[in-house]
C-alpha cells in the first residue's frame, strides 16, 4: 500500500488497460484521489479492464478538498470494490461519460455531501446521446454518515442512476441518509434501470427512493422509516411490484414534473427534453399510471394497487439508531444492522410474491415481498 497526494488529481490517461491500482490511501488531494479517462467517446475501447480494490479515500479536511474519490470517462469493463470513502466528499465514485461495464461492489461509504455513487453522471451536458453510459451495476455496498472532527460528516444522496442504459442497483443497504436529496434517484434521462433487493432506511427531510422514468423496474426492495418512502415523478409510470414500505410518515409522493434547459447547468435532478428525440428516453408516460402489485404498505397507503396488501409485515427487528462512528477504514461492508428487516416466520410477505423478468431466487411457492427471502442465508 502507499498513500498518495498529488495535485491536481492522480490520472489514468487515454490507451490504458489491464491496471490495479490496490490498498491504496487517497486523501485530501485537490481536486480528486483518481481520475480515469479514455479520450474520447470513439476510443473507451482502448481504456479499459481496470480493478480498484482495498484503497481509502478520505477527505477530512477543514472544508471539501477531494473532490471527487474516484471517477471515470471514456471507458469500460471498470470494477470498484471492496474499498473505503470517508468524509466530505462532493461525490465518492462516479461513472461519468461512455463508461461500458462498471461495477462498484461491496464499498463502504461514510459521509458524503451530494452522491456517494453516480451512474452516468453528464445529465446537464449538451450531447447526452453521444456521452451516455452503458451497463453500470452498483451492489452490495453500505452508506451512512460518519463522524468528523467536531461535527458529523452528512450523507446525503447514496446512489443516483442518470444518463445510463441498463443500470442495476441491488443489494444495498442505505442507513440513516438526511437531507437535500433523495437517498436513491433513478432521473428521467435514464432507461431500463433494475432497482431490487435494496434496503432503505430512516431517510430525513427527503423520500427515500425517487422514480422518474417509465420504464424502471423497483421491486422486492425495503423502504422503512422515511419521511417519504417513495416519490415518483407526476407523469413517470415505473413498475413498483413486491416491495415492502413500512412506517414511512408519507408512503408515496408524487412530484411535479421539471423540464430541462439545454446549455443551462442544472441540479444533476430529473429533468426530460419535450422533442421527439428524446421523446422515449426522457419524458415520462402521461398516458399510463404507475403500476404497483404485490406490494406491502404500513401503514395503509389509498393509492395501493388491487394486490396491494395493509398489514403488518412482521418484521424481526431490533429497530435502533445508527451510532455514527469516526475513521474507521473496513472494506467488507457490515449488514448486521440490515438484518432486522428479514421477515419472521409468521410474516404474510412470505410467497406472497410474483417472479420478476431479471430472476430473483425464492425458495418457496414463490418469491417473497421485500428485500429478504425468508429462510435465505443472512449476509454477514
Amino acid at each position: 500500500g502507499m498513500a498518495v497526494r498529488a495535485y491536481p488529481w492522480n490520472q489514468i490517461g487515454l490507451a490504458s488497460h489491464h491496471i490495479t491500482v490496490r490498498k491504496c490511501i487517497f486523501q485530501n488531494n485537490p481536486g480528486n484521489g483518481i481520475f480515469l479517462s479514455g479520450g474520447n467517446p470513439g476510443n473507451r475501447g482502448n481504456s479499459r479492464n481496470f480493478l480498484f480494490e482495498q484503497n481509502t479515500f478520505i477527505d477530512n479536511g477543514p472544508k471539501d478538498v477531494q473532490d471527487y474519490g474516484i471517477y471515470m470517462y471514456y471507458s469500460r469493463d471498470v470494477k470498484v470494490i471492496n474499498n473505503y470513502f470517508y468524509g466530505l466528499h462532493h461525490q465518492a465514485c462516479s461513472f461519468k461519460k461512455c463508461v461500458t461495464n462498471g461495477l462498484v461492489s461491496g464499498n463502504v461509504f461514510e459521509g458524503f455531501l451530494y452522491s456517494a455513487i453516480y451512474l452516468g453522471q453528464n445529465d446537464d451536458d449538451l450531447d447526452e446521446d453521444n456521452h451516455r453510459c452503458y451497463s453500470l451495476i452498483a451492489e452490495k455496498n453500505v452508506f451512512r454518515p460518519a463522524k468528523g472532527p467536531g461535527k458529523n460528516y452528512r450523507a446525503k444522496r447514496a446512489v443516483c442512476v442518470a444518463n445510463v442504459s441498463d443500470a442495476i442497483v441491488r443489494h444495498n443497504f442505505i442507513d440513516s441518509i438526511y437531507g437535500d436529496h433523495t437517498a436513491l434517484q433513478v432521473a428521467a434521462n435514464s432507461t431500463g434501470a433494475k432497482v431490487y433487493g435494496n434496503i432503505i432506511i430512516n431517510v430525513r427531510k427527503e423520500w427515500g427512493v425517487e422514480l422518474a422514468t417509465s420504464d424502471c423496474e423497483f421491486y422486492n426492495n425495503t423502504v422503512a422509516g422515511c419521511d417519504v418512502g417513495l416519490a415518483i415523478m407526476k407523469g413517470a409510470n415505473p413498475l413498483v411490484r413486491n416491495n415492502i414500505f413500512y412506517k414511512n410518515k408519507q408512503q408515496v409522493k408524487f412530484l411535479r414534473t421539471r423540464t430541462y434547459t439545454p446549455g443551462k447547468q442544472g441540479d444533476h435532478g430529473s429533468r426530460f427534453l419535450p422533442d421527439k428525440k428524446h421523446l422515449w428516453t426522457w419524458q415520462p408516460d402521461h398516458a399510463r399510471k404507475p403500476l404497483f402489485e404485490h406490494n406491502i404498505f404500513f401503514p395503509d397507503w389509498s393509492g395501493k394497487g388491487a394486490t396491494d396488501m395493509s398489514v403488518d409485515p412482521k418484521l424481526k427487528g431490533p429497530f435502533t439508531k445508527l451510532q455514527v462512528g469516526p475513521l474507521n477504514p473496513k472494506f467488507v461492508p457490515n449488514m448486521k444492522r440490515a438484518q432486522a428487516y428479514r421477515c419472521n416466520a409468521t410474516s404474510p410477505c412470505i410467497d406472497k410474491g410474483v417472479q420478476m423478468p431479471l430472476p430473483y431466487p425464492y425458495s418457496g411457492k414463490a418469491p417473497d415481498i421485500g428485500a429478504f427471502e425468508f429462510g435465505a442465508k443472512p449476509e454477514k
